[in-house]
């Protein structure tokens, strides 16, 4: 039997961390009522009463008594260090439940990144949020972010809670893993990625001359483009088929209005709801805290059902590639680098599916997002400030020109919209 989310963590979290206060509790309650200890006290209340108090008082001391060891050993580790403490958020109520409601209540009506922003002005470029109780640490220092992801990286790890937030979606991937693990994904992975391949756009020139088509045939109707859905579509379409070698078609679905319903109800669109609703999912699980989400899925994991979309279309994807590095048996270990697609290439070194699964799906977030989120952060500065767009535009004809397609040696050489993107 497969516990919830929720239910998995009363087992395993909450039950053992009231396992030493209730023995306590217990302890403390037959000492009482069977050799008399306090017994003006417990005369005048029930039974069932004293022990709630017990239980109440050995949990909350055993609350206490952790904050206090937390607090000490941090202290003295400033004092040998020489380091300062990093300022948290300062609530009304205890945990900051009214900042977590606060912002929770917000959150539909900001910017990315808004509330960090926020904060960062009245705490600096490093703060805890410190809701209940739990250490949850943000920053947008460069050099903290260098030393994070590049000189001291294998000092920060995910976590067991972060990985369980996302484990639903991303399973045991290299986005989602630690240490060895990490480090077997990556070797998987890189040998794929090499320069002939991140330097062919062939496929980004096919999806970005439809993508453009359908924008223009959208403002020639006279109605509003939702630029983000609109390259979220492109981002998909060429990721799936650059790591896949397969067509998922989104463009070819007639765009959205801004704030619209999908146009289409078709496997391969429920595809790319299921896909969006699912990171939307794990998202609000680590929003605010890495653990205790799972007391909001006590009736069932809320990727579940998206999940099993996505899967239902990986699947025949992933059985045919699967046979055909069966059929070349022995052979195919000599070709690795030449595999067309990062699918082939995996099946080509493993036939494990789930781990397969895993690692498509950790690129495929990796290479859709990121690429969109630029895309759209970038267009809309560029329509804020007109004289960049210009330069830059500048740039690209004396270039690359007006009518040719830009090479990898093209774009090594636009550095202005190197620094625009950056």
């Amino acid at each position: 039997m497969v516990l919830t989310p929720g239910l998995s963590y009363i087992v395993h979290a909450i039950i053992p961390e009231l396992a030493t206060p209730l023995v306590l509790s217990i302890a403390a309650h037959r000492a009482t009522y069977h050799y008399g200890i306090g017994e003006q006290f417990v005369s005048t209340i029930r039974p069932s009463v004293a022990f709630v108090v017990l239980f109440g008082a050995t949990l909350t001391g055993k609350f206490l008594i952790r904050r206090a060891w937390t607090w000490l050993t941090r202290y003295i580790d400033r004092k040998r260090l020489g380091a300062e403490s990093i300022p948290t958020l300062g609530g009304v109520l205890p945990g900051n439940i009214d900042t977590i409601r606060r912002l929770t209540k917000e959150s539909h009506t900001w910017h990315p990144g808004e509330p960090f922003i926020n904060l960062k002005k009245e705490y600096g470029p490093i703060y805890n949020l410190g809701f209940l109780w739990e250490d949850t640490v943000y920053t947008d220092h460069p050099m903290l972010i260098k030393e994070i992801l590049s000189t001291d990286f294998n000092n920060y790890i995910k976590g067991e809670n972060f990985q369980a937030g996302f484990f639903s979606m991303l399973g045991t991937g290299i986005f989602n893993s630690d240490g060895d693990v990490w480090k077997f994904h990556r070797s998987m992975a890189r040998p794929f990625f090499t320069r002939d391949r991140v330097t062919d756009f062939d496929i980004f020139d096919k999806h970005a001359k439809l993508t453009l088509t359908k924008i223009c045939e959208r403002c020639d109707s006279g109605d509003p483009v939702d630029f983000q859905e609109v390259i979220a579509r492109f981002t998909m379409d060429s990721a799936v088929e650059f790591l896949f070698g397969a067509s998922i078609h989104s463009l070819a679905a007639p765009l959205r209005l801004p704030g619209g319903k999908p146009a289409t109800d078709t496997n391969v669109h429920k595809f790319t709801e299921s896909f969006q609703r699912v990171l939307h999912i794990v998202e609000k699980r680590i929003l605010w805290r890495s653990s205790g989400w799972q007391l909001l899925e006590m009736l069932g994991d809320k990727t579940a059902a998206d999940m099993r979309v996505i899967y239902d279309f990986i699947e025949p994807i992933l059985d045919e590639a699967l046979r055909k590095a069966k059929d070349k048996s022995g052979a195919v270990k000599e070709d690795i680098e030449e595999q067309d697609t990062l699918l082939s290439h995996l099946v080509a070194l493993s036939d494990d599916r789930q781990m397969i699964r895993d690692e498509l799906l950790n690129i495929l977030l990796a290479g859709r997002d990121t690429t969109a989120a630029t895309l759209t952060f970038v267009t809309y500065l560029l329509a804020m400030y007109p004289q960049v767009l210009e330069r830059l535009r500048e740039e690209v004809f004396e270039v690359v020109g007006p009518h040719e397609r830009p090479t990898f040696d093209h774009i090594r050489d636009m550095k202005y919209m190197r620094a625009v993107i950056n």
